[in-house]
């Protein structure tokens, strides 16, 4: 089963490459991946949640193999950078597909459902990049922080996309060294300085997962969004329990969608799905903005 949904997924982001988002049904999907179209909705209820699946798991994916490099104590701070941007870099251009469409396809559509989609995606790097350079070079970046973030990425994605447009092969390692070495420069020159993107340029990116843009009921269609996700890797979808969560969340959803939603009845959803699931990051943040509801 796994097997099969882990081709679902590939298909998916070859076609919405390719394609785009907009242009590519679940029916292509459905018949490129070989299953059925019956299937693929027990897989993922829409082309969004869909969507969101490719996100978290590309992401999640490229975390965990850096987490083994984050644990070698023989590894000094920088050679763990090193070797973290190795595995990026070559997770990127071993999924090239994947990095055409964030980099490419998405930012075409205007499907205004997905712009939350795609700075939460945005979110998730910027974040994850944050955190790699402070560990190694602590305290005294923080004031420039997102500027060194910019910096790292943009280096980063123009030998990515030098490598794949122009066809042209590089040593990951040797990448890795210059971007580093970049780094330290940079950082040395204006580690002193005033920085140029501050923390209140950022505040519309979702970090830590609690800090969202919108209104309440957005921000917890938003946590609903992810927990379907987690649901989907946790709970086998062909049991019974999986559709009992699913229709759930969905009407959680449409109540939420209602003038005057019933907070009794969010709560009473709620505390089902937490009965269910037990604690999770996503459940937190739910009780936490159903509580700014009731307030």
């Amino acid at each position: 089963m796994e097997d099969r949904k882990a081709k679902v997924m590939q298909v998916t982001i070859k076609l919405f490459a390719n394609r785009g988002y907009h242009e590519t049904s679940m029916q292509e999907i459905a018949d490129q991946a070989g299953v059925s179209k019956g299937l693929l909705y027990k897989y993922f209820e829409s082309k969004e949640t869909l969507l969101v699946d490719v996100f978290m798991e590309n992401h999640e994916n490229m975390v965990e193999r850096a987490k083994h490099i984050a644990i070698d104590q023989l590894l000094t701070p920088k050679e763990k950078l090193k070797k973290t941007i190795e595995v990026e870099f070559e997770g990127i251009l071993g999924n090239k597909n994947y990095f055409n469409l964030i980099t490419k396809s998405l930012l075409l559509e205007r499907n205004k459902h997905l712009q939350p989609m795609l700075q939460q995606v945005r979110a998730e790097l910027l974040d994850w990049h944050r955190e790699m350079l402070l560990k190694v070079y602590g305290e005294p970046i923080k004031p420039i922080i997102w500027d060194m973030v910019m910096v790292f990425q943009g280096i980063l994605k123009e030998y990515v996309s030098f490598i794949i447009e122009g066809k042209k092969t590089l040593s990951s390692s040797e990448v890795a060294t210059f971007i580093v070495s970049s780094m330290d420069a940079v950082i040395e020159t204006r580690k002193d300085q005033q920085p140029v993107i501050q923390e209140q340029h950022m505040s519309h990116y979702v970090f830590a997962q609690e800090k969202q843009q919108g209104t309440t009921e957005e921000k917890l269609i938003q946590q609903l969004n992810k927990l379907k996700t987690t649901i989907a890797k946790k709970v086998d979808v062909t049991d019974g329990t999986y559709q009992v969560l699913k229709e759930t969340i969905q009407l959680f959803e449409q109540e939420l969608l209602e003038k005057s939603p019933r907070m009794y009845l969010l709560q009473s959803l709620y505390l089902f799905l937490q009965k269910q699931l037990g604690e999770g990051n996503e459940l937190n943040i739910i009780d936490k903005l159903l509580k700014q509801i009731r307030e």
